[in-house]
């Protein structure tokens, strides 16, 4: 598996530092991770490239069924908290920063593990993973239509108290999937923050496929002309949007 390319424009182009969404891969190609930090929480940048890391972390090949399923689930995001808490020194907030320490961080998560013949995408949120399965067809996992990113969908949050109504909903609010690699189209699978993977779920249900995939190809100057270009006439919300594009046959 290997990551072809990554494009990241963010909400507030001039200040590129502003970028909540956090990707990160294993040196050998063995798994990878996107997350989208919601901006209204605190620091969630940093609580997005905490879940990232760990996830990459704690990855592990299973030849049968899902690594990750609640078990794993519930220790990835146990343990990207600890470190969440371990990264700030409290007695050095103000009070306005601990007021929103204490009401938590949230974001989302997708991640790929290669399982040699097969690949597994652990899905969060509304970060998602997208595939041809045909020449014609395209998936999408977990959130399959745009008009499902308007359901608020539940972050995974540095609370513990949210944990009585996040796990209980597999496949609602979180799920894991394999997937045999020839049943990959191309072989390649693209991980998309939730604008731009509204933005080309409208397309592929409107007819558009094969130009829904060429935005997704795109190099970082033309992307970002387009994206900047679709937000000026507001077609794609305002956010920060990350594409990456796997190549799931390839070595890394």
């Amino acid at each position: 598996m290997r990551v072809k390319q990554v494009l990241s424009v963010p909400k507030e182009i001039n200040y590129p530092g502003s970028n909540e969404d956090f990707f990160n891969m294993q040196i050998n190609g063995f798994s990878c991770a996107l997350s989208d930090g919601a901006s209204e929480s605190y620091d969630s940048k940093t609580w997005a490239k905490l879940l990232c890391q760990t996830f990459v972390e704690f990855s592990r090949k299973k030849l049968i069924g899902n690594f990750y399923k609640y078990k794993q689930t519930n220790k990835l995001i146990t343990s990207a908290r600890s470190k969440f808490l371990e990264s700030f020194s409290q007695q050095s907030l103000s009070w306005s920063q601990q007021a929103a320490f204490d009401r938590g961080s949230f974001a989302s998560l997708v991640g790929i593990i290669d399982h040699g013949k097969s690949v597994e995408i652990l899905a969060i949120g509304d970060t998602i993973a997208l595939w041809q399965s045909t020449e014609e067809s395209i998936n999408s996992h977990f959130l399959k239509n745009s008009s499902e990113f308007a359901n608020q969908p539940l972050l995974i949050s540095t609370r513990k108290s949210s944990d009585d109504v996040f796990f209980p909903q597999e496949n609602i609010r979180w799920s894991s999937k394999k997937i045999k690699k020839k049943e990959i189209y191309d072989n390649s699978i693209f991980l998309l923050t939730d604008a731009i993977a509204v933005k080309v779920l409208d397309l592929v249900k409107d007819g558009e496929m094969t130009f829904a995939l060429n935005i997704l190809k795109k190099n970082y100057v033309d992307f970002q002309t387009w994206l900047l270009l679709e937000r000026k006439n507001k077609r794609i919300k305002i956010d920060d949007t990350t594409i990456v594009w796997i190549k799931t046959n390839e070595p890394s």
